[in-house]
């Protein structure tokens, strides 16, 4: 095993300890089929003919692979949540030192542990009558508040603020700002629902995330969540992953959508730009509905037509003359291909016999010693040469990092009793403050600030 000194230790290289461990699970599992079950986890769109997903249970998880060939034998969808048995090889990359489960088939369990968890809470709040129509509130028209309760970062707040701004500017729109998965994400919800419903400012509520696995939507599918969009009093559309996730706050809410912007445009009045743009896509996919039913037709008179022509007598004859001239071509070239054979085997051992005298071993190995001499000595000029350019280049970076530098194109800072101002609202009017430029520096007081315009309310 390939060791490294280093203060009186011998330390393994990565790479040989991934590859003796690599050898050691390989060796062991590589001629054996293993049957596992788990839950599926992350099962999406294949990349290049192959599917990435994670089987997990209860303590631990593994990442699979699945190629396109498996996944056409089997005989229902995969879905997350849905508990299945596989059977495959377990991998060891040695480059990135991971262990992969490589699946050769697969089979439905049950369902797994969140998809069980998820049936039950649904069938009891049904029971319970927390979803039917008659509890379900009317989205206002024209609202002048909009509440919106989601992450601060990503891009479903920028979705919505978007589509409100083009289609509604006349709106107000109020963001809460809470964690949408994770310990914290269910009682962060709860308070933003109820901090709307007592303030009762806002016409109506967007409660909404990005898509994810059904662990990362999980918080929406709490019952404590589901009760307090049941018991708000303001109107409240749910928009929760993408047009294929469910949740059960779906199922609460007054009105669900099935994106972020799909909600957005649930609480906007319904514009002459809509429908128009509405009008062209339902346009666009009758054409392509109707174009793709034309060339279908197209490809199965196609069809008929060989398939007449092929069962002609005629064409009988034709296919049976060229299949014996094909049988004749391939006997000639394995003919060929022998004589071919046989004679490279001739002509490489004559070339061996003649390699193996010693005066052209000696002549070959003064060769090699002269051409390995010239290689050192490009060697050592050409990291000599990349020292000098590195050396140089780390020069120019620094001279370029130098705040002289940057303050002399104009640029200045200023301090607040010896702190840096970073931002305008540090200061505050009369002020006194010091301002260092390139070649001096000198006081100043603070006479006026201006601010510049936000345009999202963030409340807390």
């Amino acid at each position: 095993m390939f060791l490294i000194a280093a203060k009186e230790k011998m330390f393994y290289k990565v790479s040989k300890l991934n590859e003796h461990i690599g050898k050691t699970i390989n060796d062991k599992y590589d001629s054996q089929i293993i049957p596992i079950v788990g839950e599926l986890s992350g099962f999406k769109t294949p990349i290049k003919g192959t599917y990435y997903f994670t089987l997990k249970d209860e303590h631990s998880s593994i990442g699979i692979t699945m190629y396109e060939n498996v996944y056409k034998q089997l005989t229902f969808v995969p879905k997350d949540g849905m508990e299945v048995g596989l059977e495959g090889k377990v991998n060891f990359f040695n480059k990135k030192g991971t262990i992969s489960f490589k699946a050769t088939s697969m089979q439905e369990y049950g369902a797994g542990d969140l998809h069980k968890k998820f049936e039950l809470m649904k069938n009891k709040l049904k029971d319970e009558g927390l979803f039917e129509p008659r509890f379900k509130k009317t989205i206002p028209s024209y609202p002048k508040v909009i509440g919106v309760i989601t992450s601060r970062a990503g891009a479903v707040i920028s979705d919505i603020v978007q589509t409100i701004t083009r289609r509604y500017p006349l709106a107000k729109i109020e963001l809460y700002p809470v964690a949408v998965q994770g310990p914290q994400s269910v009682k962060e919800i709860i308070k933003a629902i109820t901090f709307f419903n007592k303030k009762n400012t806002a016409d109506v509520l967007i409660v909404g995330r990005g898509g994810g696995s059904i662990e990362d939507l999980w918080a929406f599918n709490e019952e404590s969540i589901a009760r307090a969009i049941f018991d708000s009093t303001i109107p409240l559309v749910s928009a929760v992953g993408h047009e294929t996730d469910h949740t059960i706050a779906d199922l609460v809410a007054d009105k669900r959508a099935s994106t972020p912007t799909a909600a957005a445009e649930l609480v906007t009045p319904f514009t002459l730009r809509d429908l128009n743009e509405r009008t062209k896509a339902a346009v666009n996919n009758l054409y392509k509905a109707t174009t793709k039913q034309k060339d279908e037709r197209k490809k199965q008179i196609e069809f008929l037509k060989r398939n007449i022509l092929s069962r002609h007598p005629k064409n009988k004859l034709i296919d049976m003359q060229r299949h014996k001239i094909n049988l004749t071509k391939r006997l000639s070239s394995s003919m060929d291909s022998k004589i071919e054979k046989r004679t490279s085997d001739f002509n490489l051992t004559s070339q061996r016999l003649h390699s193996l005298r010693p005066t052209k071993k000696i002549n070959d190995l003064s060769l090699q010693v002269s051409k390995q001499r010239d290689l050192l000595k490009q060697r050592i000029k050409s990291i000599t040469d990349h020292k000098e350019y590195s050396f140089s280049e780390k020069a120019i970076r620094l001279e370029s990092l130098s705040p002289l530098r940057t303050m002399s194109r104009g640029y200045s800072l200023t301090y607040k009793n010896g702190v840096i101002v970073k931002d305008i609202n540090a200061l505050s009017k009369n002020d006194q403050v010091e301002i260092k430029m390139k070649n001096g520096e000198f006081n100043a007081i603070v006479k006026d600030l201006t601010k510049n315009k936000e345009e999202i309310q963030y409340v807390n």
